[in-house]
């Protein structure tokens, strides 16, 4: 991804902590910065995200920054690959209007398999994905 599409993770992923877990909101940044050094690393084992952000093993697992900036990095990449890449961009130039119902349950379904992949339980996987739907339909 470059960096415009880092960054256009990064708002998505924002928006859905405002939304889903507001809590973690005054983390986002650190998270944020530490996700950017090391993406495979941070979504990885829990043991390593404990070393890298100094939290117990409860505080991290608990956390669901790493896996929605994950989960939203993933989407920016299937937009921009659809046609949708200014999607979270000041110039939003000839796009698309809307993402159709195959592309929508997509990106659920990519939102699915990063919160499972991080041991997500299925109600919380639920609203992450609505989060990402809800702001898509937002700035779409």
């Amino acid at each position: 991804m470059d960096g415009e599409d880092t960054a256009a993770a990064e708002s998505l992923a924002e928006l859905i902590i405002t939304d889903v877990v507001p809590e973690e909101q005054e983390l986002f940044g650190v998270i944020s910065d530490a996700y950017r050094r090391d993406p495979g690393r941070f979504t990885g084992d829990p043991k390593e995200r404990d070393e890298m952000l100094g939290f117990g093993v409860e505080a991290a697992a608990a956390l669901l920054t790493p896996v929605v900036l994950a989960a939203a990095a993933e989407v920016v990449k299937y937009l921009a690959e659809t046609g949708f890449r200014g999607l979270f961009r000041r110039n939003r130039a000839q796009q698309p209007e809307e993402l159709s119902a195959g592309q929508l349950a997509h990106v659920r379904q990519i939102v699915l398999s990063k919160c499972g992949q991080a041991g997500v339980d299925d109600e919380r996987s639920a609203l992450v994905a609505d989060g990402v739907l809800g702001a898509l339909s937002r700035n779409g």
